[in-house]
This record gives C-alpha cells, sequence and structure tokens, in this order.
C-alpha cells in the first residue's frame, strides 16, 4: 500500500518537477486526454479530486508515480540529499549504539566481542564520513549534523573526540 508521502498536490508536484502547475492540470483534463485516462489513474488510486458542491475547480492529488510517468524521475535536490543523508545518519547511529551494547555484553576477547568490535568500528567510519559529507553540501549557514558517531578507544575507554564534533 503507498504512503501518504508518496501522494502530492498539484503545486507540491509543480515545484518538484519544476513544471507549471497549469501543465499538470492539463494532463487531467478529460478534455485533453480524455475521461477514460482520468478514470483509469483514479481507478488505480493514483490520483484523486475534490470538488466542492457548487464550485468550479476541483482540487487534486497525485501519486509520485503519475508525475514519473509523465515527466521522467525528478533530480534530487540538496534538500532531498540532505534529508536521506540525515536520515542515514541516524540509522547508522542507533545500529552502532546497538552494536556496542552488545560488545560491552561480550566476553572479552572473544569471537563475538572481536566481530562486534571490527562492525563497529566500520559503521561508525562509513556513519562519520557520510557526516562529512552531509555537513560539506548543507546550505551555507545551515547547522551542521549534529550527531556524531561514539568510538571507543580500547586502551583507556575514553572517547575519541573527533567523533562528536560536527564542521
Amino acid at each position: 500500500m503507498p504512503s501518504i508521502n508518496d501522494y502530492m498536490t498539484i503545486n507540491e508536484a509543480a515545484d518538484k518537477w519544476e513544471v507549471s502547475a497549469q501543465t499538470i492540470r492539463s494532463k487531467l483534463n478529460h478534455s485533453i486526454v480524455g475521461q477514460s485516462t482520468i478514470d483509469a489513474y483514479i481507478l488505480q488510486g493514483k490520483v484523486k479530486a475534490y470538488q466542492k458542491k457548487g464550485g468550479k475547480n476541483k482540487e487534486w492529488i497525485i501519486a509520485e508515480e503519475v508525475m514519473e510517468e509523465w515527466f521522467g524521475r525528478r533530480s534530487l535536490t540538496n534538500n532531498d540529499a540532505l534529508n536521506s543523508l540525515s536520515h542515514a545518519c541516524d540509522v547508522i547511529f542507533a545500529e552502532s549504539n546497538r552494536m556496542y551494547d552488545d560488545w560491552v555484553l561480550a566476553e572479552r576477547e572473544s569471537p563475538e566481542y572481536w566481530a562486534l568490535d571490527s562492525a563497529m568500528g566500520e559503521c561508525l567510519d562509513f556513519g562519520n564520513k557520510m557526516r562529512q559529507l552531509y555537513n560539506e553540501i548543507r546550505p551555507e549557514g545551515s547547522p551542521g549534523y549534529k550527531m556524531g558517531f561514539l568510538r571507543i578507544n580500547d586502551s583507556e575507554d575514553e572517547e575519541d573526540e573527533n567523533f562528536f564534533t560536527s564542521p
């Protein structure tokens, strides 16, 4: 089942695909594309219209799938990329915390301990590279990615301060 995020208003779709709202409305005009085309989209759950009683204009919501069919895949904006990177960093940070909890409980020097140690290190390194990328492409003046990645210095159990700073 599609998510609510897979649907948008005509104006939102116009902004995302950088086409005019009128161009999209014309694709939903039965006198231009035919009523059977509109009906098919409605039956498939790809578009929905609402018109107030006595109103002249319909308000539409449209599936991203239809916009891609009509106008191709849209280019990601910096904001889209930043949101995706931020989400990925959050997921990686949560996973590294889970691994850290397991690592603390693992018997020292056991195979599980070393496997977790290695996986956690790789996860943290990757997460920090993503955080660094996020901070490089963020708009000037906006805050950096706030969540750092914890890394334990095995010999002294101290935090490596490089993993908590945001440029």
